[in-house]
């Protein structure tokens, strides 16, 4: 039985209170104006543009009641009618697949029923971060456990992250630096193979960085939780919409409980990229 706050029922019985006394100001003052009304929003259509899209690159995402083990096979009699192959196929955060065809193509796709959307493929960039070197060290986390001011030269906690998992989707970890001492591990490398003894492992900073504020010995605020490289950008670095889908993708399937996803990344609005972390978000 869903319970209800004794707020929400003060303000309940305040409001018919009130209601016959508006009632009664309303008929004083004449003719009241009628409400402004927002008309709802245009219905999206099949085929979606973004701000920043890569040429010729698109996202086909399927009707979500699609068994994941039909995708591939509906990937292939898409493409087989329409042009193209599938590249990355998508079962778990999104059901669909990515597809390098000219805009005709698939704009053809997208016009199929067992389609849902077909958006571009768009730019991807890692957040901005200023960094300031303060004299005290790691300030951060003395505000972290404090709201009010002055701080207290003391980061206080309750719990340190074990048995936590946390799936950095980002540039990859420095996996053996010291400040993880060894609770670093190699997820998923959408760049990389398994075999490659660089597997996930960062060449861009930015993942080592999150990853340190995120379980640092000495700078998280997670202190002995186990981290997760999801590399997903690579050395320059640079990424794409379908790139990350497949790194939230592989997230959802592979990660084990308790658990909790970081992405700190920067991206034209993208429907694909809304709908992955909303499936993602019940799973961690």
């Amino acid at each position: 039985m869903r319970k209800i706050s004794t707020l929400t029922i003060v303000l309940a019985l305040f409001g018919l209170m009130l209601s016959p006394l508006f009632e009664r100001i309303g008929h004083s003052q004449g003719p009241s104006t009628p409400p402004i009304v927002t008309p709802p929003p245009k219905p999206k259509g099949k085929f979606r543009r973004v701000q920043s899209p890569i040429p010729n690159q698109y996202i086909v995402v399927l009707d979500q009641n699609t068994l994941g083990s039909d995708i591939p096979s509906v990937a292939a009699d898409l493409t087989r009618a329409n042009g193209g192959a599938p590249n990355d196929i998508y079962r778990h955060a999104i059901k669909g697949f990515s597809i390098h065809v000219v805009e005709a193509v698939a704009i053809a796709i997208s016009r199929d029923s067992r389609v849902d959307y077909v958006e571009e493929d768009g730019k991807v960039s890692l957040a901005t971060t200023q960094t300031i070197t303060y004299p005290d060290g790691p300030w951060g986390l003395d505000r972290s456990d404090q709201r009010s001011l002055p701080l207290d030269s003391a980061y206080t906690y309750n719990s340190n992250g074990t048995g936590v998992n946390v799936y950095v989707i980002d540039t990859g970890i420095w996996l053996s630096h010291q400040e993880f001492g060894g609770r670093a591990r190699a997820g998923y490398d959408y760049f990389r193979n398994p075999a490659d003894c660089l597997y996930g492992w960062d060449c861009a900073g930015h993942g080592s960085h999150v990853a340190g504020i995120i379980g640092g010995s000495t700078y998280g605020v997670a202190k002995n939780a186990t981290l997760y490289s999801v590399r997903v950008f690579d050395c320059s670095p640079a990424s794409t919409t379908s790139i990350i889908a497949a790194g939230i993708d592989w997230v959802t399937a592979n990660h084990i409980n308790p658990a909790v996803a970081n992405m700190s990344v920067g991206a034209s609005p993208s429907d694909v990229l809304d709908t992955a972390t909303r499936n993602v978000l019940p799973q961690v």
